[in-house]
């Protein structure tokens, strides 16, 4: 599994170098997007499993960040940037979204997709697995005690909404392009 995701991992960063981002929202997206490769990549190096981390591993990590010694792996680091990679996703959704259509403030992911539909920019089912990554940030974000033994999204899901958002920067890029 990890050599399968540390290849998809390079195809993808790969299609985002060959992006220009000629535009400064279409950079800001590109950055977000790197960060979320970069971040399912280590992961994966720290071994990601949802079902392991422990209280335990958490105050030995903070024992150690008190001390100028942060974690440099283990359950709990691996569990922090699968999060990271999440979260950043979501925003390359968001932000591509606006971008596309055009719109600026508080107009929600729902709604975006609507009127990138009818602008024929994209048909939302090719976005399933990004949507999803969302709507699993919208509960690590809103739901007590979070994603703690209700993850939906796993390191499959991530991959696959991965290469969607990649998708989608290339869309933006297309879009947005000066010729």
């Amino acid at each position: 599994m990890r050599m399968r995701q540390a290849i998809d991992l390079r195809d993808l960063a790969s299609r985002v170098t060959a992006i220009q981002a000629g535009t400064e929202d279409a950079c800001a997206i590109k950055s977000f997007l790197a960060g979320a490769l970069y971040a399912l990549d280590r992961s994966a190096q720290c071994g990601f499993d949802p079902s392991t981390a422990t209280s335990a591993e958490l105050d030995e990590n903070l024992r150690r960040m008190s001390q100028s010694d942060p974690p440099s792996e283990g359950v709990w680091l691996a569990g922090f940037y699968f999060n990271s990679a999440l979260q950043r996703m979501a925003v390359v959704l968001e932000r591509g979204l606006k971008v596309l259509t055009k719109r600026k403030g508080n107009v929600g992911v729902p709604e975006l997709f609507k009127i990138a539909e009818q602008m024929n920019f994209l048909n939302k089912r090719d976005y399933l697995d990004l949507d999803a990554v969302r709507e699993e940030v919208n509960r690590l974000k809103h739901d007590v005690p979070g994603l703690i033994g209700k993850r939906k999204i796993l390191t499959d899901g991530a991959l696959a909404a991965a290469h969607q958002a990649v998708t989608l920067l290339e869309l933006v890029d297309s879009a947005t392009r000066v010729v």
